[in-house]
């Protein structure tokens, strides 16, 4: 039993290991939103000119953060439409279900000038 619960730690710790908040400086290059009738609605999928090891597709804001904190797509439309270099922090263990590729969850975002 000592030995089953030892495993079972060392298996929790070794999955927080690997997850990690990531961030990087880019620009936007595409966005996407999904509608009343999806399952992904008011989602935002973000695709970046150079993203990261473990978000290869790009990034993701979760509908309720999107619909919670109008800013945050304030700041992308802003971003997008300027070209502007845009620094994302997402996490790496969050990944969209509305996609093979690996999007990132979006926690906080930054224009860069």
């Amino acid at each position: 039993m000592k030995k089953t619960l030892i495993a079972g730690a060392l298996a929790l710790v070794s999955t927080q290991v690997f997850s990690a908040s990531v961030s990087t400086t880019t620009t936007v290059n595409t966005l996407y939103t999904y509608g009343e009738g999806s399952s992904r609605h008011n989602d935002i999928v973000i695709k970046v000119d150079s993203p990261l090891t473990g978000c290869e597709a790009g990034f993701w804001v979760k509908s309720t953060d999107n619909i919670g904190n109008k800013n945050v797509s304030a700041f992308l439309l802003s971003a997008f439409h300027a070209g502007s270099k845009m620094y994302i922090a997402a996490y790496n263990d969050q990944l969209w279900s509305g996609s093979d590729g690996n999007y990132c969850k979006v926690h906080s975002i930054g224009l860069v000038k």
